[in-house]
């Protein structure tokens, strides 16, 4: 008998495990609408050290030894089947969804080609370089770390960032990663700005200082990059998951996340599961997080295969999950699931992340070392 075939929709971190750890027993189908495999991980990286953005773009030519990687974008999922944006269409036993989500440039890019990718990013980082500065909106991982990079590669420049909470890092971590993380930024040089919001430029007065809606004001002339390119800003929050074509088909709630159960099946079906930034599991959206969503769905899609229900796998969100976030490549603070959030310093997180932002070990994983 021929295996049961195993269709993921989506290629980014949790897609690539799910269907590196299933190549072997099922016939995986690896949907993706990307040429390449997208790196984001090291996207800040890229946008002040060019040399480095030719390594976060990855060909999924090598990842899988008995599957294969179909090039194209879903546009809906039928009982049993996933239907392409060009009309065709794949047959499944099981379905995970691993769709991921969008963020802001240059966090992740909204091209599905690499060469308009990497153009983008080029050109950003070209004009952060005539910029005598930069503005950051969001105090969270991505704020943090773009900050970390601009000062790290460019510490003559101005950087403020402006956060609408009343600390970095809230909600699931240790209050002492956000505390240890606001002393590193400051020690570079950054300001940040915490429970305020900045309000639009006066397109009227082009030597105008920003102005907070409490009325903090930040010189224009650390910020601008000239006379008549505006400020050089970055949007550092908004996760939106990519679950546009699922609606009407799966239950999605408020805020268009997939609905599972504790085992990560989608609620209501017993061959489909979801992973990753779609799902509506309450935890951070991470890259790490998504992997281990994927461990415990390729371990239920083989119980549920073999007739082993009793073995199916629980997802159990960890309470103070793992968080790596450096500050440049030198520097940062990392919280581990144990103790309540243990947090640790400088030496670790360049040895997990900081260094080389993961880019050997994912290259690897795409069998391209």
């Amino acid at each position: 008998m021929s295996p049961s075939r195993v269709v993921i929709v989506g290629g980014g971190y949790g897609g690539v495990t799910a269907a590196k750890l299933l190549d072997r027993d099922f016939e995986v189908v690896l949907v993706e609408k990307k040429d390449t495999f997208f790196h984001n991980i090291g996207a800040l990286r890229g946008l002040v050290d060019h040399g480095f953005l030719e390594e976060l773009f990855m060909p999924y030519d090598n990842l899988l030894s008995r599957g294969s990687v179909v090039r194209g974008e879903a546009q809906d999922v039928e009982p049993g089947t996933v239907v392409l944006g060009d009309g065709r269409r794949i047959a499944y036993d099981y379905l995970v969804l691993a769709s991921g989500s969008s963020y802001p440039f240059p966090a992740k890019t909204p091209f599905d080609e690499k060469a308009p990718s990497i153009a983008a990013i080029r050109w950003a980082g070209s004009q952060l370089e005539e910029a005598d500065g930069a503005l950051l909106f969001g105090g969270g991982p991505v704020g943090i770390e773009l900050a970390g990079e601009i000062k790290s590669r460019y510490p003559e420049k101005g950087v403020a960032l402006v956060h609408s909470h009343k600390a970095l890092m809230g909600g699931w971590f240790n209050p002492s990663l956000g505390g240890k993380l606001l002393e590193k930024l400051e020690a570079k040089g950054v300001r940040v700005i915490f429970e305020e919001a900045v309000l639009p430029e006066d397109e009227n007065d082009p030597e105008t200082t920003f102005v907070t809606d409490k009325g903090t004001t930040i010189e224009a002339s650390l910020l601008r990059p000239h006379p008549l390119s505006g400020v050089m800003g970055f949007i550092c929050f908004g996760v939106r998951p990519n679950t546009s074509f699922l609606r009407g088909r799966f239950p999605l709630d408020e805020a268009g996340r997939v609905r599972v159960d504790r085992y990560l099946r989608v609620t209501g079906y017993d061959n489909a599961f979801a992973i990753g930034d779609i799902t509506d599991v309450e935890e951070p959206k991470t890259a790490y997080l998504a992997q281990k969503h994927a461990e415990v769905v390729s371990r239920n899609i083989r119980a549920t295969e073999n007739g082993r229900k009793r073995a199916l796998k629980a997802y159990a969100p960890n309470p103070n999950p793992p968080v790596v976030v450096p500050v440049g490549p030198d520097d940062g603070v990392t919280q581990f699931p144990v103790a309540g959030g243990l947090v640790v310093g400088r030496r670790t997180t360049r040895l997990l992340k900081g260094r080389d932002l993961m880019v050997e070990r994912y290259r690897k994983i795409l069998g391209l070392r």
